[in-house]
């Protein structure tokens, strides 16, 4: 009982959400040098891995929480920020505009629909709290919850995984292989896929408003 209580403890799923963003994090750090961006590219597929598999073992262990509910959104933009930004500032360095105006609508719909959530400087603490003393945490059991994400913000995000790794995974084709991807236009197409993110991104915060009136 008490290895499995231990395993809980180390597998939680706030922790692996954790690791997931430190691991995003490094990975971005590794990128800018052609001796590391392989390694870079990796943790940074690792993050995303954690916030996929965070899910499934919330829900097959039964632990889930009340703040892991409100962890997984701040995480997600966290990490977005991360790659996002790395990304904004390679696509400016190259002077490319319609990408980073594209990343930067969808840090600003981040911004709106975390802040809408409550205060940014509380759910930060709660966060921590809820990596750092997992037994403290509250059981979740609300069938529904405006802090949750909602299937708009669901399909943000993953649009927003996909663009940044299909950056990420381009520059490293075009910075070890002969044959090169029309980085130009990869960028267009990005930011396309973006603007449709930053759209669902707004839908997703009017409903939460909507349903918080119901």
């Amino acid at each position: 009982m008490k290895v499995k209580g231990l395993l809980k403890k180390l597998i939680h799923p706030n922790r692996i959400s954790a690791f997931g963003a430190l691991s995003t994090g490094a990975g971005v750090s590794l990128l800018s040098d052609s001796s590391t961006d392989f390694y870079g590219a990796g943790l940074i597929g690792l993050g995303y891995f954690c916030d996929y598999i965070d899910g499934k073992i919330a829900r097959n262990l039964d632990l889930k929480t009340v703040e892991g509910a409100k962890l997984d959104p701040l995480l997600d933009k966290a990490k977005n920020l991360f790659v996002g930004g790395y990304i904004l500032a390679k696509e400016l360095a190259r002077g490319g505009i319609v990408l980073p105006v594209s990343i930067a609508s969808n840090f600003v719909v981040d911004y709106v629909s975390q802040k809408d959530r409550g205060d940014l400087g509380e759910q930060v603490k709660d966060s921590v709290n809820a990596v750092w003393d997992i037994e403290s945490c509250h059981k979740d059991e609300i069938l529904k919850s405006d802090i949750r994400a909602n299937v708009y913000g669901k399909c943000k995000t993953a649009i927003q995984v996909g663009a940044n790794l299909g950056f990420i995974l381009a520059s490293l084709y075009n910075s070890h292989l002969e044959d090169k991807i029309n980085i130009e236009s990869f960028s267009y197409f990005l930011a396309g896929s973006l603007a449709v993110s930053a759209g669902l991104g707004v839908k997703g915060i009017l409903e939460r408003r909507k349903n918080r009136k119901l």
